[in-house]
C-alpha cells in the first residue's frame, strides 16, 4: 500500500481511508466524491422514506461518522457538506435539500456514475424517495417507499420499513486528504517525472524523424 492525495486517485479506482474501502466515483477539485465499496448491515430506512428525519441518516451521520473520527477523520478538515438532493421519482420536490456530512447516493447520481460502481453484496437504499405525501402522480402519493439498488445492479421500489437493504454511505472527501492505495509494486512517479519522461520521449521521436527524413535527401 502506499500513500497519495485523494485528488490524485482516478475514477472507478478504490482507497482505503480510517479502515474503510472507497471508491472514486467525481471529483470536484476541491472534492472527491466516493462510495463505499460495498453495503454496511442490513437495517430499515426509517419510519417514512423522508431521508432527512431516516433511521439511516441519523445512524451514518451519528455512529458511522464517530467511528471514521476515532479512526483519524476530522470532518470539519476532511470532509466536505454534501447537499442531497430529495427529488422523488415524478419530480416533487416536497422534501427539499438536505445538508450532511454522510450521505446516500440519490437515483441521479447512481445513473450519472453507474459504470464506476461495483455490484454488492447485499441490495443498497438510496437517498431517493418513491413519492411523497403530495407527489404529482397517484402512483408515487405516497411516503412508504424509497429507491433501492439490487446486487444485480437494477433498481426497484420497497417500504422504508424494509430491513432487507443496506446503507452504502457516500462522502465527499477534501482533495488533500491522504488515503491509501494498492501498490503495484513498480516505482511511483511523480508528476515532474512523467514530465520528464514525456520530454525525452519526445525529443528522441523528433530526432529519429529528422535522421529518417536527412537520410531520404
Amino acid at each position: 500500500m502506499k500513500q497519495m492525495a485523494v485528488g490524485k486517485v482516478h475514477r472507478g479506482d478504490t482507497f482505503t481511508v480510517a479502515g474503510h474501502e472507497y471508491i472514486v466515483l467525481d471529483n470536484s477539485g476541491a472534492g472527491v466524491l466516493a462510495l463505499e465499496s460495498d453495503t454496511l448491515d442490513c437495517m430499515a430506512f426509517g419510519k417514512a422514506n423522508d431521508w432527512r428525519t431516516s433511521a439511516i441518516r441519523e445512524y451514518l451521520n451519528g455512529e458511522y461518522l464517530d467511528e471514521l473520527t476515532e479512526n483519524g477523520i476530522d470532518p470539519e478538515r476532511d470532509l466536505l457538506m454534501q447537499n442531497i438532493d430529495l427529488k422523488a421519482t415524478d419530480g416533487s420536490r416536497e422534501y427539499g435539500f438536505d445538508p450532511c456530512y454522510v450521505g446516500l447516493l440519490t437515483l441521479e447520481q447512481y445513473t450519472r456514475y453507474n459504470e464506476h460502481i461495483p455490484l454488492a453484496n447485499e441490495p443498497w437504499w438510496l437517498a431517493t424517495p418513491w413519492g411523497t405525501p403530495e407527489g404529482r402522480s397517484p402512483n408515487t402519493f405516497s411516503s412508504t417507499y424509497a429507491w433501492f439498488i439490487n446486487t444485480s445492479g437494477s433498481g426497484g421500489n420497497d417500504s422504508a420499513s424494509n430491513t432487507s437493504y443496506g446503507p452504502r454511505p457516500a462522502l465527499l472527501f477534501n482533495s488533500s486528504l491522504l488515503v491509501e492505495v494498492e501498490s503495484d509494486g513498480g516505482v511511483c512517479l511523480t508528476d515532474e517525472k512523467l514530465t520528464a519522461i514525456a520530454d525525452k520521449v519526445a525529443a528522441e521521436i523528433a530526432d529519429a524523424i529528422v535522421s529518417k527524413f536527412r537520410g531520404a535527401l
